[in-house]
C-alpha cells in the first residue's frame, strides 16, 4: 500500500470535529483520534487506528480481541471473530464516515484487514490523470 495514501483528508476534511466525534460515539478512542487526525490529512498510522478501531467496535460480545497489534493478514472472521453482520455494520460505518459506497460484491471480497485497506485506498485515492 502506498504510505502517502492518507496525506489527503478526503471526505473527512469536510466534517467538523464534533460531527466525527458524534459519528464515532462509543468507538475506541484510538479510532476517534485517528479519524480526527485524518481530517487534517495525517499519517498511515491514523488511518490504521481508525479502521482497526471500527472493526473492533463491531466484534460480537464475548469475542476475544486479537493479541498484539493488528496485522494485514488477519482474517476478519477467523482471527478477529467478526461475523457477517458485524462486518456489514463496520462497512456501513466506514461508508458513512468516509462518504463512500461499498457494494455487496466488494464487501464479499474483504477477507483480511489488507483487503479492506486496499478497497478503501481505491475508493479514497483519486486515480492519477493521464498526464500524471
Amino acid at each position: 500500500m502506498n504510505h502517502s495514501m492518507v496525506t489527503m483528508s478526503g471526505p473527512l476534511g469536510r466534517l467538523p470535529e464534533d460531527r466525527i466525534r458524534h459519528l464515532l460515539r462509543g468507538f475506541p478512542d484510538s479510532s476517534i483520534a485517528g479519524a480526527i487526525a485524518l481530517r487534517r490529512g495525517s499519517a498511515l498510522a491514523d488511518f490504521e487506528a481508525c479502521l482497526f478501531g471500527i472493526l473492533m467496535f463491531y466484534q460480537p460480545p464475548g469475542t476475544e480481541p486479537p493479541e498484539g497489534p493488528p496485522s494485514g493478514d488477519m482474517r476478519l472472521h477467523e482471527d478477529i471473530g467478526l461475523d457477517s453482520i458485524s462486518v456489514l455494520g463496520a462497512m456501513l460505518k466506514i461508508e458513512e464516515l468516509f462518504d463512500i459506497r461499498i457494494n455487496h460484491v466488494e464487501l464479499a471480497e474483504i477477507v483480511t484487514i489488507d483487503d479492506g485497506r486496499r478497497l478503501l485506498a481505491e475508493k479514497l485515492i483519486p486515480a492519477p490523470g493521464p498526464n500524471e
